[in-house]
């Protein structure tokens, strides 16, 4: 799990970033990453990075949205 802290302003980003630069970096198709199916402000925040819905997952309890990137 990687997250940022609720106070880092543009860490999310800066984050992403980093991780597209090394997808690209080795010659990854896509970027991909899952957020709780019940996270509003992350489905919205993945949706507006341009991280489109590509399933679902499941793992114990935790219920999730899959969702990738096209690089």
């Amino acid at each position: 799990n990687l997250v940022a802290a609720p106070g880092a302003k543009g860490a999310g980003r800066e984050m992403l970033g980093e991780m597209e630069r090394i997808a690209r970096q080795e010659n990854k198709e896509f970027l991909r990453l899952d957020c709780d199916v019940d996270s509003e402000f992350l489905n919205s925040y993945y949706g507006s990075q341009g991280f489109e819905m590509a399933g679902n997952c499941e793992d114990g309890m935790y219920k999730g949205n899959r969702r990738q990137k096209k690089l």
